[in-house]
């Protein structure tokens, strides 16, 4: 007779797959926050190191967003915090459990979508989430139960019939979203979700997040600013392997040294009169009516800004932030990096 494991090796499931599967039937001990511990995470594949002193922490019902450029050390350390890559040095604490010490009782809190979502293109999505709330060890009489929950959460209804080889971009990554939460565990870790999914596509993925964050933490990757600062409480940035940034979202602000507004006038004023406002540290005149203005404690310069325009009858029409504030501040940090490197 053949065991799940014969059955999963026999099918080719992917090795993430089989590492965080067979937990089901262990009892968890009491949980308490954060259900993410990351301490001074590091890996060297020989001489390169690709991480190196990663620390962070997943708070109860949060969205974390882990940042940076295509070979920053994402996908790398989200391996590693699934268990499909040791680290080299450093510690994991799921849910209270060591991922070194106990790893099976960690993942089974752990529910993985990697950057290529591990589909059977030949199965319905009917046949492939029950196979994978087998190899999740769920009980026969309760498999239903939680493919029928999942198929709610990631909205597939309409399609639980047909095969996954058929389905689009946006929905196979629905799918593969339903099959990393069908065991119900407390994080889900999500590597470029967004990857390849048209503008709506995207939109409704950020919804999808969103939704599960009521119930789940979340720790998701991607090189794309719009998606981090859409869909995240908190952001931790990457740059060549190494922790640049982990702060919330709100706090951002006071990381910058200086942020740059687009203002807008109908009767555009002087470079002069704009440099004598309290706050404004330079100014550019981008068109004949728009101006970039680089200011200090922003939200204060920007009620300055618009007390000047008023008594001066510049008549504003438009003052925003230039370019998103996650977009300044990790342009900033890219920078300062590169300065520091030997």
């Amino acid at each position: 007779m053949h065991t799940l494991l014969d059955l999963a090796r026999f099918n080719h499931v992917p090795y993430f797959l089989i590492t965080i599967c067979f937990t089901f039937t262990i009892m968890p001990e009491a949980l308490s926050t954060p259900l993410l511990q990351v301490q001074n995470l590091s890996r060297q594949f020989g001489r390169d190191t690709v991480v190196q002193q990663v620390s962070f922490t997943l708070n109860t019902g949060e969205i974390l967003g882990l940042l940076g450029h295509n070979g920053a050390g994402k996908s790398t350390t989200l391996n590693m915090i699934t268990g499909t890559l040791a680290a080299t040095t450093g510690n994991i604490q799921i849910a209270g459990y060591d991922l070194h010490k106990k790893p099976a009782h960690a993942k089974r809190h752990i529910g993985y979508l990697p950057a290529t979502a591990p589909l059977y293109e030949s199965m319905t999505v009917t046949e492939y989430l029950t196979f994978c709330a087998k190899l999740h060890k769920i009980p026969n009489n309760q498999i239903k139960h939680h493919r029928q929950q999942a198929i709610e959460l990631c909205n597939l209804n309409a399609i639980t019939q047909k095969r996954l080889g058929l389905l689009s971009t946006g929905f196979k990554q629905r799918v593969g979203i339903a099959q990393a939460l069908i065991h119900q565990p407390d994080v889900i870790i999500l590597d470029e979700p967004t990857n390849g999914l048209d503008p709506e596509q995207m939109s409704d993925m950020r919804s999808l997040i969103k939704g599960l964050s009521k119930n789940h933490s979340i720790l998701f990757s991607s090189h794309l600013l719009t998606e981090v600062s859409a869909i995240c409480d908190r952001v931790l940035i990457l740059n060549q392997g190494k922790q640049v940034v982990n702060q919330t979202l709100s706090s951002l602000q006071d990381s910058l040294e200086t942020v740059t507004l687009l203002v807008e006038f109908e009767s555009s004023p002087k470079l002069d009169q704009l440099l004598n406002i309290n706050g404004v540290q330079s100014a550019k005149q981008v068109s004949e009516t728009q101006w970039h203005c680089c200011v200090r404690h922003h939200k204060t310069t920007a009620q300055n800004i618009i007390a000047q325009s008023h008594q001066q009858h510049w008549g504003l029409y438009h003052i925003s932030e230039a370019s998103s504030l996650l977009e300044q501040v990790f342009l900033q940090q890219m920078h300062l990096s590169v300065e520091i490197q030997p």
